[in-house]
């Protein structure tokens, strides 16, 4: 029988933030190997199969690992939410798990997107209809020619990324005409007067520039 999506999501990050918060009670075999592949296994059985949403708003400790380690088994995915990610270490993972979710329409990493990973949103999450990477300091102008492969975009936040004014131009004169008509949201940092003058001449859905 056909477990609901919701279902499956709301378990799914239900019982990981209780593997979460046994840290202290595991915390002096944490570095054993045998532990290490104890927790992996434990992470790969929580994760639904018909999982659809993947909302990690609490700041992550050390069930992290494990978790972005089993990100490319998350292929029904439509809407990844990271937030407060400890370090970019997980970067890799992460870059794996995405060029496995070719569903995917919401994505969110604060702080610790990176140049690499939007190249591979823009390979392969070519459906994604919302995307918010600010804070990122490792989002520079050698993303825009990714983010302008993301044809179906309604939402992007790029505050306090390390884009520069150039960036942005490119990126609001170059982007999709069908992406023009759609969007809605746009934040962005280094916001100019000509900036302004594009968003609101052509883009006509436009309601919230940040």
């Amino acid at each position: 029988q056909k477990v609901p999506a919701t279902f499956a999501n709301d378990i799914t990050a239900n019982m990981l933030v209780c593997i979460d918060g046994i840290y202290k009670d595991i915390q002096k075999w944490i570095k054993e190997p045998w532990c290490s592949k104890i927790l992996l296994e434990l992470v790969s059985a929580i994760i639904h199969p018909s999982i659809t949403e993947l909302d990690l708003h609490y700041t992550l400790s050390f069930i992290s690992k494990y978790l972005f380690a089993r990100l490319n088994t998350m292929t029904k995915l439509k809407e990844l939410k990271l937030y407060n990610l400890n370090d970019q270490t997980s970067e890799p993972l992460i870059i794996e798990g995405l060029y496995n979710m070719e569903s995917l329409q919401v994505l969110t990493i604060h702080y610790h997107c990176s140049d690499s990973i939007v190249i591979a949103v823009g390979n392969k999450c070519t459906y994604l209809k919302s995307l918010d990477i600010a804070f990122s300091k490792s989002v520079t102008d050698a993303s825009i020619s990714s983010l302008l492969k993301l044809v179906h975009l309604e939402e992007i936040d790029l505050t306090d990324t390390c884009i520069s004014g150039k960036g942005y131009m490119k990126l609001i004169n170059e982007i999709n005409c069908d992406v023009k008509n759609r969007l809605q949201k746009f934040g962005c940092s280094q916001i100019q007067t000509t900036h302004m003058t594009v968003l609101l001449r052509d883009f006509p859905s436009l309601v919230e520039v940040n």
